[in-house]
């Protein structure tokens, strides 16, 4: 029983991680282009207006995309009951005798699920050093990346070469 719910719990894991992964890879482009996009506009804005009105004017730009997105993340929520409307609903749940449920977990339920977590993660370890192996090209990248772009400039690019006479 528990052995056809890890592997379901598993076969969750890897898709889940394997969309993420192929999102990640066909997002970064667009990141890239969005990057050099912004870049060409400060230029040009900067031309025709100066540096300080261009950076304004992008800034008002990206909190417009951010209000933009807010507004049409917000409209997507399911609506959450409120604690009222959780409190009403065991109290109707113990006004039915249905007191099994509007307790909780007992300490025997809770020992059987601790072990049977702790005995999940033998099988579960094996399948995640699986999915990072899969995709350690990524990662690697990912570091690269990382550490490229957080690197310090080396001394010898801000010294002044000295003039020889």
């Amino acid at each position: 029983m528990f052995s056809a719910l890890l592997h379901r719990a598993q076969f969750t894991l890897d898709s889940a991680i394997g969309q993420l992964t192929n999102r990640l890879v066909i997002v970064t482009p667009f990141l890239i282009a969005g990057g050099f996009a912004t870049a060409a506009a400060y230029l040009r804005l900067d031309r025709e207006f100066g540096p300080e009105t261009a950076t304004l004017a992008l800034a008002a730009g990206f909190a417009v995309i951010g209000l933009i997105a807010i507004l049409a993340l917000g409209r997507s929520k399911s609506e959450f009951p409120s604690t009222d409307q959780v409190a009403a609903a065991s109290e109707t749940t113990n006004a039915a005798g249905d007191e099994t449920f509007a307790k909780g977990m007992s300490d025997t339920e809770r020992d059987l699920i601790l072990a049977a977590m702790a005995s999940a993660a033998p099988v579960a370890v094996p399948g995640l050093i699986r999915i990072l192996l899969k995709n350690l090209p990524l990662i690697a990248i990912l570091i690269a990346a990382f550490y490229v772009i957080t690197s310090p400039a080396s001394p010898q690019q801000n010294k002044a070469s000295p003039d020889v006479a």
